[in-house]
């Protein structure tokens, strides 16, 4: 069974088994999205890439993903990934490139990999606005 990685709006990280009948409705279905899009995003090398909402920003109050935000540069840009992500790996297929999922041992070095890095600078950035909480009260 593939297996794709979910990149939570609350920080959670998760490695997800695909269903055998995995098919375009089944991908929004996982990350809350009515239309997804591929996105290539800077923090992540090829061939893996991630679906996001593709009308997040539409919504009546958007979530931004702080991670999916950070792997897509928004940091350098200024245009945020809203709503929960979805890394899936990118296959050729005889139509041309496409996606699917993983072997369970590359979701998990993925998944491993954004917990050690995301985590970190999550875990500084939470630190700071304590600290500029705890001085403004």
């Amino acid at each position: 069974m593939n297996h794709v990685v979910i990149c939570r709006t609350n920080g959670c990280i998760e490695d997800m088994t695909m269903t055998e009948d995995h098919d375009c409705e089944w991908y929004s279905k996982q990350i809350g999205a009515s239309i997804f899009q591929p996105v290539y995003p800077k923090g992540l090398k090829e061939p893996y890439l991630f679906l996001c909402d593709e009308e997040g920003l539409l919504k009546d109050r958007p979530v931004i993903n702080f991670l999916g935000s950070w792997m897509y540069g928004t940091q350098e840009h200024g245009e945020p990934i809203v709503g929960d992500i979805m890394i899936v790996k990118q296959v050729m297929t005889p139509d041309g490139p496409s996606f699917d999922g993983m072997p369970e041992g590359e979701a998990d070095v993925i998944a491993e990999w954004l917990l050690e890095h995301f985590g970190e600078a999550h875990n500084k950035v939470m630190a700071r606005i304590g600290r500029m909480l705890k001085k403004s009260g």
